[in-house]
């Protein structure tokens, strides 16, 4: 294609590499026009495992290409050292195939995949060069880019050696060296000739021409006796079925292929008779070895001799998301309850082990986090509305437990139908009787020590319950030990984590780093024995909240788990119409952000993993320098900037119930109580850009948001402007005058964005179909939001009406498979003080979870 130059971007300060388009491209206009447009459409793509187009730039009349400069060898440098360890070689192809599945959901085909186009970072990632260059080439060239067996970028460059046209060879499809039309099944094939080249060390097609490495692919199988002993059978299933040579016998979806690496249910792209074949052999295997543990459960046993474990995953239903919580199992290990969501609500499903499909449970409409089960497995009880409620699995009827209620903390249904329930941070843990009745308190909560009890499980003695302490002091939280009709309390394991218990004596945890553990619990003394031992790595944690996505059953058969790749959030520019235009400051798991006025600093929100508590840093969008702003042991977030951009308020739980505090933005001096409500928490959200107010949520002390409320930015009195909403009033924004505030509420049951009249309290909505974290524009006309299919929309306000009904300008994030913010960020993302730009929290690709992981017998696995 041209020549590749280290760079320097002296504009955003990093650098990147730039690729001169060769003469024959850059001396034709149409054929730069036309790359132009094919180049653009390829910078949509974002993804970790993707190495990024930055720009499309030309100068002096040579266009270039502006790229991510990824720094370490290529894989073909690395399997000229040595064919890869089977582990290693598996953990690559696995970050291969994430790269290609965003590129295929996308619409995009890479064309070109070799190892030559595969570098390897010095911290072990993946990144693939060249997506669809091939194409963009061809295309340029005023051909059809599926045209010319011959059309990869390396290929059609005159003057290259022999050896290069050979290496390129060596990866065609059958159907691309014909000269045939090609899809993603081209890329799948190419995937399969770079694994079998990792394990061996040698290409799965050689020759000593272009014309004898085409012919043994379009003639020859490939060799699999070449593999090592040491290849799994999976992987050598897997690379077989990536090259059939019949695209219409090959693997048909690389996300297939990427499960089948991990050993998942079955081959990649089985005809649908051998996948429901498999998976309804699978479930009778898990339902005969869950029958003999209830079996044996009934009669006091437990089965002498481990079986092997059975493993599976399953995805949420056509149309359908899975809810980045909790999959919750009942009881007796057959049913597994999970949260998804369509583009308005969310809802429970039913997973039965009996079952090939999931079945959505009617009624459960709006349910928040995850559902717990009763002690029969006959009845789920759930969160919704502000409401626990309970719904049987069979009759479908829905009957309420308690009003009222702040938030889902965790809860648990035990013997005696007894429910156990957190109601909010700052709470202890409540129950109340599965019928309803009075609230009782049933732990006592140490304000001096802890924050919250949360993530409650009962034990089978109907007496005792596990619990997590949630403490701003390290040595003071963990997974704790209760029971009904005692104060005493003892520590079972010191981590952010919530506690659960399996028969026949085992508690499972997460740690901070990700990992699943599981240990001997003795039932008569409740204490700990011996060592905690692995499950599963790289499950989903989520510190500020204590919580990992992972569940077991009651009589010890069965787990789920969510996985994650571990990948951090970044902080990315676009312009009106999803133009990536750069990033801010490093991968981190960033929470809210917000910009100061003047555009030249960002607060954001960092969690500690280990104990949970957040602070605010600055970030220079200049030179990405970070700076701590806060660092007390307390949890310190919701900034907002002075109009100047020289102070900052922020809200802090160091007195108890959360506080509003005043601090200069450059970090010196101490801050300052500015606001303490007396009924409640306070939590700034915005100041007036004549800097004479800010505006504060006010929750009552039960966690529940009580007003929306104006206060002077001096101090003083806090003015309401709206209280005893139907719905939630959150994510306010002052309008550049001031005169009016967008907010979002969910009074209909479905988050929405108003417009409210600070003087004589009118109101609009301006959503039509749902939104959320609404942002004026400079000219107060102008007012952007996140609709609930994750699209920043704009709308005309003038006034308090709607002069320009929602439209979209594009997708967060500008990608497929990207999400705007992580679960529990507010405002993730604003607006650049010109309003041409947005800045975004773009959450990692898997931050929304694709399937749901399931072990049967997985205590085989412990030693």
């Amino acid at each position: 294609m041209g020549e590749v130059y280290r760079a320097r971007d002296t504009r955003l300060a990093r650098e990147v590499a730039i690729k001169i388009l060769a003469p024959r491209i850059a001396s034709d206009r149409d054929a730069v026009v036309r790359f132009e447009r094919e180049a653009r459409a390829l910078a949509a793509l974002n993804h970790p495992n993707i190495a990024a187009i930055y720009d499309v730039v030309e100068s002096g009349g040579q266009p270039a290409l502006v790229l991510e400069l990824v720094e370490g060898d290529t894989l073909a440098d690395r399997i000229a050292a040595g064919r890869v360890p089977v582990d290693t070689a598996l953990d690559y192809a696995r970050q291969i195939a994430d790269g290609l599945d965003a590129a295929h959901e996308a619409g995009i085909v890479h064309r070109d995949l070799k190892p030559g186009n595969i570098k390897i970072t010095d911290e072990g990632r993946i990144k693939v060069l060249d997506f669809g260059l091939a194409k963009a080439v061809a295309i340029a060239a005023g051909q059809l880019p599926d045209a010319d067996p011959m059309n990869s970028p390396t290929i059609t460059v005159h003057g290259i050696s022999q050896n290069v046209i050979l290496g390129t060879a060596a990866y065609m499809s059958p159907e691309q060296a014909r000269g045939r039309r090609i899809d993603k099944r081209t890329d799948i094939w190419a995937f399969g000739c770079v694994l079998f080249e990792m394990l061996t060390g040698t290409r799965a097609f050689n020759g000593e021409t272009t014309s004898d490495v085409i012919a043994a692919i379009i003639e020859r199988p490939v060799d699999l006796s070449a593999l090592p002993s040491s290849t799994p059978t999976h992987v050598r299933r897997v690379i077989a079925r990536c090259l059939e040579k019949d695209p219409k016998r090959r693997a048909r979806d690389i996300a297939d292929v990427r499960d089948a690496v991990d050993d998942r249910v079955a081959a990649p792209a089985a005809p649908a008779w051998r996948w429901k074949a498999a998976f309804a052999g699978l479930a009778a295997v898990a339902l005969v070895a869950i029958g003999i543990g209830a079996l044996s459960w009934r009669r006091g046993t437990v089965p002498a001799a481990p079986v092997d474990p059975i493993e599976f995953v399953f995805s949420a239903p056509p149309g359908y998301t899975l809810a980045p919580v909790r999959s919750t199992l009942s009881p007796d290990g057959r049913h597994i309850a999970f949260i998804a969501r369509d583009d308005k609500t969310s809802f429970v499903f039913l997973r039965s082990l009996e079952a090939l499909a999931p079945r959505r449970l009617d009624g459960t409409a709006e349910v928040i986090n995850h559902a717990y089960w009763s002690p029969d497995s006959q009845s789920i009880a759930f969160l919704a509305n502000g409401a626990w409620k309970r719904v049987g699995i069979e009759d479908g009827a829905v009957v309420t437990i308690v009003p009222n209620i702040a938030a889902n903390l965790g809860a648990s249904w035990g013997p005696g139908d007894v429910f156990l329930f957190a109601t909010s941070n700052r709470t202890a843990l409540s129950r109340v009787a599965i019928s309803g009745g009075r609230v009782e308190e049933a732990t006592s909560l140490d304000a001096q020590t802890e924050n919250s009890h949360r993530w409650p499980q009962w034990l089978p003695d109907g007496r005792h319950f596990l619990f997590t302490v949630r403490s701003d002091r390290p040595e003071n939280l963990g997974i704790k030990i209760g029971a009904i009709g005692s104060s005493e309390v003892r520590a079972l394991v010191n981590v952010a984590s919530p506690g659960v218990y399996a028969q026949p004596g085992y508690l499972l945890f997460m740690t901070p780093d990700q990992a699943l553990m599981a240990q001997r619990v003795d039932s008569a003394t409740w204490t700990l024995q011996g060592t905690a031992q692995p499950l599963a790595g790289r499950v989903r944690y989520n510190g500020p909240s204590f919580n990992g996505m992972f569940d077991a059953s009651l009589d010890g058969r069965v787990i789920t788990y969510a996985q994650s790749s571990g990948e951090a959030a970044t902080l990315e520019w676009f312009d009106r119409t999803g133009k990536p235009l750069g990033r801010v400051g490093p991968e981190r798991n960033y929470r809210t952000i917000r910009l100061a006025p003047d555009g030249k600093h960002l607060a954001v929100e960092l969690a500690d993993e280990q104990v949970g508590t957040r602070d605010l840093w600055l970030i220079d969008t200049v030179t990405n320098a970070m700076s701590r702003l806060t660092s007390s042991p307390a949890t310190d977030w919701r900034a907002a900037f002075s109009p100047d951009s020289a102070s900052i308020v922020f809200a802090s739980d160091r007195a108890g119930a959360s506080t509003v505090f005043r601090a200069l933005a450059s970090g010196t001096g101490a801050a300052s109580v500015l606001y303490r409500s007396p009924t409640g928490g306070a939590f700034p959200a915005d100041w007036s850009r004549d800097g004479k107010f800010i505006l504060v949520n006010l929750d009552d002390r039960g966690g529940r948001n009580e007003a929306l409320a104006q206060l002077p930015a001096t101090g003083g009195e806090a003015v309401r402007l709206v209280e005893h909403e139907p719905g939630s009033v959150i994510q306010p924004r002052y309008s550049p005058s001031g005169d009016r505030i967008a907010y979002v509420t969910r009074e209909g049951g479905v988050e929405d964005v108003y417009v409210l009249n600070v003087s004589d309290r009118r109101r609009v909505r301006v959503s039509t179909e749902g939104g959320r974290n609404p942002v004026w524009g400079p000219d107060g006309r102008e007012l952007f939001y996140q609709s609930l299919r994750d699209e920043v929309m704009r709308v005309i306000v003038d006034g308090m009406s709607v002069a320009l009904r929602p439209q979209m300008l594009f997708r967060s994030c500008a990608g497929v498979n990207r999400t705007l913010g992580s679960a529990d960020a507010e405002m993730p993302f604003d607006i650049s003080p010109d309003g041409t730009r947005f800045l975004m929290n773009c959450a990692p690709p898997d931050a929304v979870p694709s399937s749901i992981h399931v072990v049967v017998n997985w205590q085989s696995r412990l030693k």
